[in-house]
């Protein structure tokens, strides 16, 4: 009998080194939560049973690493060859409550009962008197991976994290039902536990009755928003992170809610729940866990790398060279990721609507780090785009939709913002240097340079509010009005606001009108792609960007009051037309926003004397020369002058020069007729594209021009290009003037690009840029009065415009005849 033993271990082992596996443990995890062996649990009486989550309890497992170098003397048994692969590795690390399994499923074939029990035994023994026995404990959730340098090894399932001594589901994931995922809708209860009907709902109310039907370990808590009492979900309230310590909303009149939701813990990274207490183990950047580790504290080295600086009276805190570098990095990142998005708006994959809420949010966070005030709400930004970003990898990696809809880039994209934000917090993490302070005032204003951030994007000939240089008048004004008009100083400092607390508060709701604007658009391009042809959405939504084009295009409050009646006339007849909608709640919600914030700019108007300058900046232009000053602080002007502009905050302003995510205040005067900058952004952030919509007679005319990122990007190369080859014309080269003379006709062309007010002017502009670039390289050719870096930008210009054009002969629904403005 003795020998059959030994054979068997053989038969196994040999089994072992034909079929290696790469896990040290001898089993698949997949198999590692079976505890049944070949005796298989009886089924529930229940028909409702393979409908519920039972939650799995930890598992006390003996393992140990076997040591096999007592084969040694097996040579007249086992082939020699054989014996020297065993001896290769010389331990094995087992698991008791593996072994019948192992044996049932991989050795079943080899072995017949008597020698798989006799094997079994054997191995049993092994395990139990080897030197490197222990009691090993396997958590919910968690498969082993025993190896010989630590026989109790195991590793998290799925999304679960390892956290003392368990398997937890960290934000931003939450735990539905024994899976960590996301789940933006919520998690219900396996079997929600609904009475049949009100006679029933009113028998059973007390918490006795609802409390039957959880198991002995979970607790019946209400759910939110539902007030039937009777209706409730059963939680373990001593591990659910979400409901920590107790319900968060009680299941009867007779229990109160005491329970904490361990994620709401101000600055928090990690956390968990443990016997019904949150457990901080790790916070956002400048922050730690506490003594008790309940809350975040702020940390000693928090922020330590700001650099201090006197500023207009107060304390400021400039940006770190290294900060700078990643966010204006970060800034490019989150356009292409806009972009990519863009391209799958339509697709009707069932994933394509949660991730263009994660892109969208990711999108609004971004505005919201360059934005920030103060030194606390960068690293608060910072973490929250951190998260969506970790969200959205974590989206694309389980969703298996990533080759079909060709998102390979996005996914690296979402890498990429992981890295950066990371790079931005471990900035200020670090242990400050000697004689710095060892803490900071985390209200302290902070100033974020549009300069540096232009800079580090390449767009070096851009300087912001300090200086647009070498661009000609013309290109000159048209930018001025897209960087000058934002609100940072010459020397990086914000500049004041104006003192008018009437035109203040004009101003901060015409911002929000139109941050509800943009949002809609967000809104429609998930809606158009699940209700296909059930409701003609881009036709109802062109009379609302119509209204804001008319809006922005505002010169004094008379217009202004105008265009906002005109908003709201629009934006009511989209509400109704949405009605018979069935998947269009959430735009006639957000028009119904848009009414209300309408209604009131148009309140503030009436607070305001008309022929009021409205504008924070006086408008100026400039004669020929070859750089342009900085705007000098607003002339005084008449409370009676009708001739004033007004300046718009407006998310997206600078995005033809692919800076979506920044906001601004641009003074209208100085985009030109078009609205060129603001065609880029607000427009193009509708998501709507190019198309036709039919007028009340029947005749088709083409719908507002909504320029989708792509030809934006496209734009923006040529407006570039411009600026490189004008700074390479000094007034000192052979032929100056002849130069000089060839750039006017191209910044001439080229702001009438910018400025088209329709689709067909801004094709035909294009058409015409193109003639001069070409005349322009010609002649340039044929004088020899340049220089090869000249040459070589003319001709990039040249390329670039061409592009420009390719694009519009492959998109034959812009229209190119002459229509009514757009």
């Amino acid at each position: 009998m003795h020998l059959q033993w030994v054979l068997s271990f053989i038969y196994a082992l040999i089994f072992t080194i034909a079929f290696p596996s790469s896990v040290t443990a001898i089993h698949p995890h997949a198999l590692s939560r079976q505890i049944y062996g070949s005796r298989k649990p009886k089924a529930s009486p229940s028909v409702v049973s393979p409908r519920q989550h039972l939650p799995l309890r930890a598992l006390v497992d003996i393992c140990a690493s076997v040591d096999l170098g007592l084969l040694t003397d097996l040579e007249s048994i086992i082939d020699l060859r054989l014996l020297d692969d065993i001896l290769a590795e010389l331990d094995l690390c087992l698991c008791l409550k593996d072994l019948d399994l192992y044996l049932d499923t991989e050795l079943g074939a080899s072995l017949d009962s008597s020698g798989k029990h006799a094997l079994l035994a054997h191995l049993a023994a092994l395990i139990n008197t080897s030197p490197t026995r222990q009691e090993c404990i396997l958590p919910a959730h968690a498969h082993r991976t025993c190896n010989n340098r630590d026989v109790c090894h195991y590793d998290c399932d799925g999304n679960f994290t390892k956290f003392g001594g368990s398997c937890t589901c960290i934000h931003p994931f939450s735990s539905c039902n024994g899976i960590c995922g996301y789940f933006p809708a919520g998690c219900a209860s396996p079997i929600p536990r609904v009475p049949r009907n009100e006679a029933q709902a009113a028998r059973e109310t007390s918490l006795a009755e609802v409390q039957s039907t959880c198991q002995p370990h979970e607790t019946a808590c209400g759910v939110p928003g539902r007030q039937n009492a009777a209706v409730h979900e059963c939680l373990d309230v001593k591990t659910a992170t979400e409901s920590c310590g107790g319900c968060l909303k009680s299941s009867s009149e007779q229990s109160q809610a005491v329970g904490v939701n361990c994620r709401l813990i101000a600055y928090v990274d990690q956390v968990a729940c443990t016997e019904g207490r949150c457990v901080v183990e790790t916070c956002a950047a400048g922050w730690v866990p506490s003594a008790q580790r309940g809350a975040c504290v702020l940390g000693a080295t928090a922020a330590s790398r700001m650099k201090r600086s006197k500023a207009r009276g107060g304390q400021t805190a400039d940006l770190d060279a290294q900060v700078t570098t990643s966010m204006a990095h970060l800034l490019g990142v989150v356009y292409d990721l806009r972009g990519r998005v863009s391209r799958v708006s339509n697709s009707s994959a069932t994933e394509v609507p949660i991730v263009l809420d994660a892109a969208g949010k990711i999108s609004r966070a971004t505005t919201d780090l360059v934005t920030s005030a103060t030194i606390g709400s960068l690293l608060r930004n910072t973490e929250k785009l951190l998260n969506l970003a970790r969200l959205l990898g974590d989206l694309l990696s389980t969703c298996g939709c990533v080759k079909d809809l060709g998102l390979q880039k996005l996914r690296e994209d979402a890498d990429i913002l992981v890295v950066l934000t990371t790079e931005i917090l471990d900035s200020y993490s670090r242990s400050p240097p000697p004689g710095s302070p060892s803490a900071v005032d985390l209200e302290a204003p902070i100033t974020i340079s549009l300069n540096s951030l232009l800079g580090e994007l390449g767009l070096d000939g851009i300087k912001a509010v300090i200086k647009v240089g070498g661009l000609g008048s013309g290109l000159a004004n048209t930018l001025n009005g897209l960087l000058n008009g934002l609100s940072i100083g010459p020397a990086d400092e914000r500049r004041e606001a104006p003192n008018d607390r009437g035109v203040n508060a004009l101003l901060e709701q015409l911002e929000g009108l139109v941050s509800l604007v943009l949002e809609l658009g967000d809104l429609s391009s998930a809606v158009r792609s699940r209700t296909k042809n059930a409701v003609d959405l881009p036709a109802l939504l062109v009379p609302v960007s119509l209204a804001v084009f008319d809006l922005l295009g505002s010169k004094n409050l008379s217009g202004l009051l105008a265009s906002i009646g005109h908003l709201i006339i629009a934006s009511t007849k989209a509400r109704k037309g949405l009605s018979s909608c069935d998947l269009c709640d959430a735009v006639e919600n957000k028009l119904a926003e848009v009414i209300r914030s309408a209604t009131d700019v148009r309140a503030l108007c009436a607070e305001i004397p008309l022929g009021d300058d409205v504008s924070t900046f006086a408008s100026r232009h400039t004669h020929p020369v070859v750089s342009v000053a900085v705007r000098e602080a607003p002339a005084p002007v008449s409370r009676h002058s009708n001739g004033g502009s007004v300046i718009i905050v407006v998310d997206g302003l600078l995005h033809s020069l692919g800076l979506s995510v920044i906001s601004g205040n641009a003074t209208i005067s100085g985009l030109g007729v078009g609205l060129s900058g603001i065609l880029n952004g607000i427009l193009n952030a509708l998501n709507a594209g190019p198309g036709e919509t039919s007028d009340a007679g029947g005749t088709s005319g083409p719908a507002a021009v909504f320029v989708n990122l792509e030809l934006t990007r496209l734009l923006a190369a040529v407006v570039k290009v411009a600026i490189d080859l004008e700074s390479k014309l000094a007034p000192s080269t052979p032929g100056s003037r002849r130069l000089s003379s060839l750039m006017t006709s191209v910044v001439s062309s080229l702001q009438a690009v910018l400025a088209s007010p329709t689709v067909a002017g801004l094709v035909s502009e294009v058409d015409h840029l193109l003639g001069v670039a070409k005349e322009m390289g010609g002649s340039l050719a044929g004088c020899h009065c340049a220089t090869e870096h000249v040459l070589i930008s003319a001709e990039q210009l040249l390329d670039a415009t061409l592009i420009v054009k390719v694009w519009f002969d492959q998109h034959p629904d812009v229209i190119r005849t002459h229509q009514a403005d757009c």
